[in-house]
């Protein structure tokens, strides 16, 4: 897949590898780092398409844990990516109904790490996702489908 991806030189992984953002039938998508800190995907089955960030990946901002919107896009459905500062997701829903979250990347010395829920479709508004700080756990929320008002609402 990796030839296939294009995903060689200075669009290779690094030592972090692939992660799987989405599976659905037998098309896949897939995510990585580069050596210089630069997200790409990729997805295979149906229509292929593979893309990296032109710059590395934002460090963590400030000390305050967040959650930010970090990607989106149509690949296998909808795949949702955010990223979790200084915390690590426990779980998340869309009304109440539990969404799979998938670990992909970490980066920063472990301070941000990015997260995939794949949609069978655009959605808007916001997913609850269940974090943990250290021993803690907190309810927080991160929006979906950036700027568009198109598909059913998480709340």
């Amino acid at each position: 897949m990796l030839a296939q991806a294009h995903a060689n030189g200075k669009d290779a992984p690094d030592g972090q590898g692939l992660a799987v953002a989405a599976v659905r039938g037998d098309a896949v998508a897939l995510t990585w780092l580069t050596a210089d800190g630069r997200f790409c995907r990729a997805s295979f089955g149906g229509a292929s398409e593979t893309a990296c960030h032109s710059e590395p990946v934002a460090p963590a901002a400030g000390e305050v844990p967040q959650l930010v919107p970090f990607e989106a896009g149509p690949w296998l459905g909808w795949l949702e990516i955010f990223a979790a500062d200084r915390q690590k997701v426990v779980s998340a829903t869309c009304n109440g109904a539990p969404l799979p979250v998938r670990d992909l990347q970490t980066t920063g010395g472990g301070e941000r790490t990015l997260y995939g829920v794949a949609f069978t479709e655009r959605r808007r508004g916001s997913i609850t996702v269940t974090v943990r700080r250290g021993t803690e756990t907190a309810i927080e929320h991160v929006r979906v489908n950036g700027l568009y008002a198109e598909g059913p609402d998480c709340t």
